[in-house]
């Protein structure tokens, strides 16, 4: 028989490249489905994780900047949404044109998500907006003063456990005390709501506190504590940073008489019956300068982060001297010396004290503003207070913040002397008015009384109101006759 050949290498050929293919495309599948594993992890999990553990560096470093972190969370999300419109839209409009509407309502009925976004139900994106918001929590109850005691705590990772208990630290701020005028009567008649009626007023207090450089600190019913805190600011810095503590109380008091919500309670029946038909809502300050123990006041069951100091009892008892004196506004001279020397003019010498917490005498200053002045203002644009009109206001806020501490900005000059509502609070303060009680209360302090009688005499009325601070001083010489006691020194206790 003869052998036959057949020749196999075209086959062979040909099932080694189809091989080669399969290898190729199933490399190629492997490669692509790995891929999309791993984006899909990237996505889902690695990058949010990262994005969370930079959120938690960032709340360790600065507590604080969890605000401006969950600012920047809602602007992206609303950056978002507004592009995901914007494309539809765009989709839209092109596909009609070219006569292709049904595309359209079919892309939108498979694409269509319905009311919640497809990544909030992840356990990922619920974790990082949870830490925002109680990295936001925390900064809002603890303040400026607890920031230490969070990030101390944040700081110390060997342990899970936490020490509230963070020793004090001393520093140097300017403090100030507020008080809402006629609190309880206000609390017997708002009764269930009083709550409301101290947070329109802790609006107005701790939004302008805030815009000039303070820290609203502790809230106790009627009295609000705050601090600006003078810290490593050279010679300059502070004086302009004083400028603001001032300059933020007397536009506080403008805006409490100016402001309609606030004027509403005018009209309230209970206020009237019992606190007569001018009753308004009224608010007394005082403010000093000096030393505090910055640190958390409380136990390991309940802590407030706050300040400790004489000068904070300083602070309040001038804060109650408004009342002896029928002043909206007293002010120590350490204070008013740490200002700069254009509104420390505008400030009136009234007294010189002793008072429990200082071992010196106290000269007292008080800046004159008649608030019964101030007109009502009415806005005629009602805006609904949602989440978007707060992120715009705070936004706003900060920029503002942000201007003032420019050095081209004088605080003084576009927030005092060219201020319409300064000018009207302070239009029957006249230079006359300043010069003869100036020359009463040197009298007074020089023991001459039948002379500083005569002089307060007139500025008592010169007004077309009563002067309250020559009213006290006034009452003050008639419980000794009118003659200086022996060995008068010029100085008095008050408190």
């Amino acid at each position: 028989t003869w052998p036959s050949f057949f020749d196999a290498r075209p086959f062979v050929k040909q099932e080694s490249l189809f091989n080669i293919m399969l290898t190729a495309f199933i490399c190629l599948v492997l490669c692509g489905a790995s891929m999309q594993f791993s984006k899909d992890a990237n996505n889902l999990v690695l990058r949010p994780v990262e994005r969370m553990i930079e959120k938690v560096n960032l709340i360790r470093d600065n507590p604080l900047a969890a605000m401006k972190m969950a600012d920047d969370e809602f602007k992206g999300e609303e950056m978002k949404k507004f592009r995901d419109t914007n494309n539809r839209e765009k989709q839209h409009v092109w596909l009609e044109k070219y006569h292709m509407g049904w595309l359209s309502k079919t892309i939108g009925w498979l694409t269509f998500k319905g009311p919640i976004r497809e990544d909030a139900m992840m356990e990922t994106a619920i974790l990082e907006k949870t830490i925002i918001k109680l990295g936001s929590l925390l900064a809002l109850g603890f303040g400026e003063a607890g920031a230490r005691i969070v990030a101390d705590n944040m700081q110390g990772l060997d342990s899970a456990g936490v020490n509230a208990m963070v020793p004090g630290r001393r520093v140097d701020c300017i403090i100030g005390s507020a008080c809402i005028r006629d609190f309880s009567t206000a609390t017997e008649v708002l009764q269930g709501k009083v709550m409301t009626f101290v947070n329109q007023i802790a609006e107005i207090v701790h939004g302008l506190v805030c815009e000039f450089h303070g820290a609203p600190n502790k809230n106790s019913g009627d009295r609000f504590l705050l601090i600006w805190r003078l810290g490593s600011l050279n010679s300059q810095q502070q004086m302009r940073l004083a400028d603001m503590a001032m300059v933020s109380c007397i536009r506080i008091l403008g805006c409490a008489h100016s402001n309609r919500t606030l004027a509403d309670y005018r009209t309230h029946p209970g206020l009237i019956q019992r606190l007569g038909a001018n009753c308004r809502v009224n608010l007394s300050f005082g403010l000093h300068r000096g030393w505090a123990i910055e640190g958390a006041v409380g136990s390991e069951f309940k802590i407030d982060a706050s300040y400790l100091s004489p000068n904070v009892s300083i602070a309040e008892s001038l804060e109650h001297a408004t009342k002896v004196y029928t002043v909206s506004m007293l002010v120590s001279q350490d204070c008013v010396s740490l200002c700069s020397k254009v509104l420390a003019r505008q400030c009136r010498l009234i007294d010189k004290v002793t008072m429990k917490g200082s071992k010196l005498p106290l000269s007292l200053f008080v800046y004159d503003v008649e608030t019964q002045r101030m007109p009502v203002r009415e806005y005629s644009n009602h805006l609904e207070w949602n989440v978007r009109q707060r992120f715009k206001a705070r936004q706003l806020f900060e920029v503002e913040k942000t201007r003032k501490w420019a050095s081209d900005v004088n605080i003084v000059q576009d927030f005092v002397i060219q201020s319409d509502d300064v000018k009207l609070m302070r239009k029957v303060y006249t230079t006359d008015f300043q010069q003869l009680f100036n020359m009463g209360y040197q009298n007074y302090s020089e023991g001459e009384w039948r002379v500083a009688r005569r002089l307060l005499k007139e500025t008592q009325d010169m007004l077309g109101f009563q002067d309250g601070p020559s009213t006290a001083l006034l009452n003050f010489m008639e419980t000794y006759h009118f003659e200086a006691p022996p060995k008068w020194m010029g100085v008095r206790d008050i408190l």
